[in-house]
């Protein structure tokens, strides 16, 4: 697989990513910060 390949799964991926944000109408930073455990471990380093 070529880089413009690969570039373009991650784009489309991004994409779908952000429709299904916005249909469940939840904000950037909820979905930046991740899954709440996954939080707790990086605080804890």
């Amino acid at each position: 697989m070529c880089d413009t390949d690969l570039y373009s799964i991650i784009l489309s991926l991004n994409n779908t990513s952000k429709e299904f944000i916005e249909s469940l109408d939840v904000t950037p930073e909820n979905m930046v910060s991740g899954p709440v455990f996954y939080d707790e471990e990086d605080e804890e380093e």
